[in-house]
């Protein structure tokens, strides 16, 4: 993190509670109106009476393009709430109240390096590596070089001659990194392509093996849906039939397990309907929660399954764990490392919702839980009735910050930093749980987690453990 000195001002992160919305019947707040630079990611928004449009810019100063990716709706959504003071002058916005602050700087004019955009190869190579040299934050802990891999690969690109000889080139550049939040994807011609960096760790990889053993699927995630979907049923037929209960497509099942443990296991924090908003999103997983806790509250402990949880919201991932808070707690903090000034934005789990479950729980956790999923795992830890068990998370917890390029082609990399309760950070390495043991088998073909859900029911019925609480 870039620290500011000490005569430099500390940026605050506002209150919750003073957010209101910047769009009201479809006409910008005359203070959210503008032109704003987003401090420490790169963008640059004119925010007009109706809409908002987007600019992304390098550190330098010497590359700016209007991204083709963020304009109209979808900058409105990212800028949906605005907040200021007068004292010291500053505004932040969010997509939520609760959620990100993006604090940012008025200017008055758009540069000149953004008013034409380019679309030769060398241009968009440009846009893409120095990006990633200025703004991606783990360049340490995932072992890469970007600068190194620019210097390399740019006489290439001023080569190139099409699109198609460019992907390669980026091919060439994104090579061997193992981070869910960085891809790039675009067209070239008729053809779409993704140049994705995968999630790492023992089953990932030894899921993408038993993918390429087969033939029926050609991608990668739809294949691991049907995976997924399959190994839930194994665990949903332990469940007592009386008890059992699926929602929201599948990504929440809960029931009880011998012992009158009670299970309830989250799959996703986001896709429970087509075309759903953030919104609608919670609004759909208040009401399940009810329904899924109400159910087993008689139940003596409870194992919370997020052992294949792919992330979604951070904000979901909050409304859940306030579920099981006693009290508002420090969960984390996340910050910028190239926002000058800004002081790094907590984020706590409070208490929330009309049913509570305040019993002993078991949080299961593997390799296979990412992102909102992990940030979830911060919530849940430092509440004095849950114990983490299984296996380390994925570590990949920062998020994505995504940019559309002039060719239109987009990318996406992780732009903040996410550091527990306690100031340690988990990006790479994962989560470590209280307790482990092996959540899915690693062999020719990877067996599931239902094994997992069991020994971790086992754990909660316990004495060595009903004590420990």
């Amino acid at each position: 993190m870039n620290a500011p000195t000490e005569a430099a001002p500390v940026v605050r992160p506002f209150q919750v509670n003073v957010f209101r919305p910047a769009l009201v019947n479809d006409v910008h707040a005359p203070d959210a109106e503008g032109l704003w630079r987003f401090n420490g990611y790169g963008s640059l928004f004119e925010v007009g009476h109706w809409r908002g449009d987007v600019n992304v810019y390098n550190q330098a100063g010497n590359l700016c393009w209007r991204d083709p990716a963020a304009s109209g709706e979808e900058a409105n959504n990212l800028i949906a709430y605005v907040a200021n003071s007068r004292w010291p002058a500053r505004t932040a916005f969010a997509n939520t109240p609760d959620g990100t602050q993006f604090h940012v700087e008025k200017v008055q004019s758009v540069p000149a390096a953004c008013l034409a955009n380019r679309n030769t190869p060398l241009y968009i190579f440009d846009a893409v590596t120095t990006s990633f040299v200025d703004f991606y934050p783990y360049s340490v802990e995932r072992q890469v070089d970007w600068s190194a891999r620019r210097a390399r690969l740019r006489p290439r690109a001023a080569a190139a001659k099409s699109d198609q000889e460019l992907k390669a080139i980026l091919v060439e550049f994104m090579k061997g990194l193992e981070d869910p939040h960085t891809g790039i994807n675009g067209m070239v011609g008729d053809e779409p392509f993704e140049i994705g960096s995968q999630p790492g760790k023992p089953t990932f990889r030894a899921l993408r093996a038993e993918f390429a053993r087969q033939t029926e699927y050609t991608d990668f995630f739809e294949w691991l849906a049907v995976w997924r979907a399959a190994d839930d049923e194994k665990v949903f037929a332990k469940l007592n039939p009386a008890t059992r209960t699926r929602a929201l497509n599948g990504a929440v099942m809960w029931g009880v397990l011998d012992g009158n443990v009670g299970y309830l296991s989250i799959g996703q924090m986001m896709g429970f309907e087509p075309g759903a908003n953030i919104a609608r999103e919670r609004e759909l997983i208040g009401q399940v929660m009810d329904e899924a806790l109400g159910e087993l509250r008689t139940t003596d402990a409870l194992v919370l399954d997020i052992a294949a949880n792919l992330g979604g919201y951070a904000q979901i991932a909050s409304d859940i764990a306030g579920r099981f808070a006693d009290r508002r707690r420090l969960a984390y903090t996340t910050h910028a490392p190239r926002a000058r000034g800004v002081a790094p934005q907590p984020f706590y789990t409070t208490p929330a919702g009309q049913v509570r479950y305040r019993k002993p729980v078991l949080l299961l956790t593997s390799d296979v839980t990412v992102s909102a999923g992990e940030k979830f795992t911060l919530m849940m830890r430092v509440l004095p009735n849950v114990v983490q068990v299984g296996r380390a998370t994925q570590g990949a917890l920062a998020g994505g910050l995504g940019k559309g390029l002039p060719n239109g082609w987009e990318f996406g990399m992780p732009n903040e930093v996410t550091l527990d309760a306690y100031g340690q950070r988990h990006e790479v390495t994962g989560i470590r749980p209280d307790l482990e043991f092996d959540v899915y088998r690693v062999g020719r073909t990877v067996e599931g987690r239902v094994r997992a859900v069991l020994r971790a029911a086992r754990f909660a019925s316990g004495d060595s453990y009903t004590t420990a609480w």
